[in-house]
């Protein structure tokens, strides 16, 4: 049978009695989320084909609030028939209870088959291995779809995700789309034969504990320039957190959002002490940007036409001692060009105020201003202060030192290089009486 006669039924294979486990033998770590083992009740068509077009099914999970969850594994059950059983996973961001921003792939995985079937299909587990996958609940808590899909090999493979859950729903029931079967966007699959369910999906992983949200970036979009680059003075710009009193406290995340034109865009997140509401001179941690995520859309600052990206450092391991403030500054890496900018994107925390603990401060050449070595208050015209766009997340643990190593002195400008540039930052220091 052709996979394009799905589309009478759209997918949807009937019940059958006894539960398959959705958990995979010997799998590690804490759960995360999980729908369930497959209940048998019913399977939706998943699938990626080349010869009869995608059809995706989309489950969502749900992050708390003040958590990122960092997930090592993810394990679904497909049922289906292929010479060559693999399947694929996607992750995206939710808009108004939808898929939107594709944030993860993972192409492809081989599947267990578990020796039993359904509806004379064999039954499979798909286990895919997610080191680098990291998903913030931010301050409000947050929702995300995942998609597992069985790969066709052939036009006449079959692949289907088991339900879960027997009707119980937790957050929305699952998504189905089928372009080449009359289903061109996402549909609830309450709306489809198999009617509404959960599908078999568990995410095992551990947590960050949310320390620092500055929330959501301002609109309309602004930042301050924060970059560095050869043949430019270095600009950066910071905001300030507080790890309270008791514990120390371990940084296992660092996020910031970001405008740019640089690419690819390269960087690094800086820590600073705090001198008495502001940032101290030198940096205590440096950490590169493991990625940088596209938002999907731009945005146009002084003329400029940028790009928005979230920049992150992943499963980090600086301990910070409690009881202190601290500065988080986010700092791309420019090529040279004279038309390249970074900005590191205002916040908008609410509406009553513009900053939260000391406002925000810039060095080096600014948006807007005269220079500034080495900071200052960052303002708009009308002289308002500003919080940046940030989040820090971290694992609490008492008693431990700092374990970074020690900046290199002659790194005046911090971009990890010892080289003229640096010549240059000293002498423009000089000059403006900072010794």
């Amino acid at each position: 049978m052709l996979i394009t006669a799905l589309s009478v039924d759209l997918g949807c294979r009937p019940a059958q009695a006894q539960v398959i486990t959705g958990k995979p033998p010997g799998a590690c770590g804490a759960c995360v989320w999980d729908s369930g083992a497959s209940d048998r009740l019913t399977a939706q068509t998943s699938i990626v084909s080349v010869y009869a077009g995608d059809m995706p099914t989309a489950d969502d999970v749900y992050i708390q609030p003040h958590q990122i969850a960092h997930v090592s594994h993810i394990t679904a059950i497909l049922i289906g028939e292929s010479i060559i059983p693999k399947a694929r996973l996607r992750i995206y961001e939710d808009c108004n209870g939808l898929p939107s921003t594709l944030l993860f792939t993972h192409d492809t995985t081989n599947l267990t088959d578990t020796g039993q079937t359904y509806e004379g299909l064999r039954v499979y587990l798909a286990d895919f291995t997610t080191p680098d996958l990291w998903l913030p609940g931010g301050s409000s808590g947050r929702t995300y779809w995942v998609s597992v899909s069985g790969v066709a090999a052939t036009p006449t493979d079959r692949w289907y995700w088991a339900s879960a859950g027997a009707g119980q729903i937790a957050g929305r029931p699952g998504l189905f789309k089928a372009p080449s079967a009359g289903v061109p966007n996402w549909t609830g699959v309450n709306e489809l034969a198999c009617g509404c369910t959960d599908f078999a999906l568990r995410l095992e992983g551990d947590c960050c504990e949310v320390l620092w949200d500055a929330g959501a970036p301002m609109a309309p979009a602004s930042g301050t320039l924060s970059m560095l680059g050869p043949g430019s003075v270095a600009a950066r710009a910071a905001d300030d957190f507080v790890v309270p009193p008791c514990d120390d406290a371990t940084v296992c995340y660092l996020a910031a959002t970001m405008y740019s034109n640089c690419l690819p865009l390269v960087g690094q997140f800086e820590i600073y002490p705090d001198s008495c509401s502001t940032p101290g001179t030198t940096p205590i941690g440096v950490v590169p940007f493991t990625r940088a995520v596209d938002l999907g859309y731009s945005v146009t600052i002084g003329g400029a036409l940028l790009r928005a990206y979230r920049v992150e450092a992943l499963g980090t391991n600086l301990v910070l001692p409690g009881g202190r403030t601290y500065w988080l500054a986010a700092v791309a890496r420019a090529a040279g060009g004279l038309q390249q900018k970074s900005l590191f994107a205002w916040a908008s925390d609410c509406s009553r105020c513009a900053s939260r603990l000391s406002p925000a401060m810039s060095s080096g050449p600014a948006v807007a201003g005269p220079l500034a070595l080495p900071w200052r208050v960052i303002d708009q015209s009308s002289g308002q202060a500003r919080a940046l766009q940030s989040t820090v997340g971290i694992k609490k643990r008492s008693g431990a030192p700092i374990i970074v190593p020690p900046p290199c002195p002659a790194d005046i400008n911090l971009d990890g290089r010892a080289d003229i540039e640096d010549i240059f930052a000293y002498l423009n220091a000089w000059f403006a009486g900072c010794p």
